[in-house]
């Protein structure tokens, strides 16, 4: 499995890494880790898609992205964070790599390059969060969907056959930020406009170019 978030470690020190993570199995359902529980665990996906989810002011849960083998989550379990800030949702049987905060820590001593390899980790999850806070902010619902499913058919790409996303439309409006009818409305003219195909429980891509143009040439 090559772990993008490892890819910036010489050979030595990703086996360093992984050699101190530990294969855990969740069934579909699972919560791998809860918002608002003690951290302890940084997990690299092997195998499966895992959901993150935060609750909402209004007690509901909001889902935040979804992520596919190689990507990873945790990491502020990684640099003492006391609590959890979202809850890990396995979509299907997940299998991750999970490595304690201690053996991380004795890690971190041993191996300067990991120490910067974790800085670079919280450095690029506060440019992802920015970038989505600023689409949120300035960026029409038709073109932040057009990202969000850029996104998850990479996500749930399965060789060159279309990208067949598992998700609800209630799932895809919590993504997008945006209002359950308004994102069916979204999708309904990208259907009429042929760049997809809405089923039950689930969204196909079928002109994957389309939905480049109408994301602003986003990749």
């Amino acid at each position: 499995m090559d772990y993008e978030v490892l890819s910036s470690l010489t050979p030595a020190d990703r086996a360093h890494v992984l050699g101190r993570c530990a294969e855990q199995h969740y069934a579909r359902g699972d919560a791998i880790v809860r918002e608002g529980e003690p951290g302890e665990k940084f997990h690299l996906i092997e195998s499966g898609r895992v959901s993150l989810h935060v609750a909402t002011h209004t007690g509901d849960s909001a889902m935040l992205s979804v992520l596919s083998p190689g990507q990873a989550f945790g990491e502020m379990a990684l640099v003492g964070a006391r609590r959890r800030t979202a809850t890990a949702i396995a979509l299907e049987d997940v299998t991750t790599r999970a490595m304690n905060r201690s053996l991380f820590d004795e890690l971190r001593r041993t191996h300067p390059a990991v120490d910067r390899w974790l800085v670079d980790i919280l450095a690029s999850r506060v440019d992802r969060l920015s970038r989505e806070l600023t689409e949120a902010l300035y960026l029409p619902v038709d073109v932040r969907l057009a990202r969000r499913l850029l996104n998850l058919s990479t996500v749930y790409r399965d060789g060159d056959a279309p990208a067949v996303i598992p998700l609800t439309q209630q799932d895809i409006a919590e993504l997008v930020g945006a209002t359950r009818p308004t994102v069916n409305l979204e999708l309904n003219a990208l259907a009429d406009a042929g760049a997809l195909r809405l089923e039950r429980g689930r969204i196909t891509i079928v002109d994957i170019a389309a939905l480049h143009e109408r994301a602003g040439g986003h990749a």
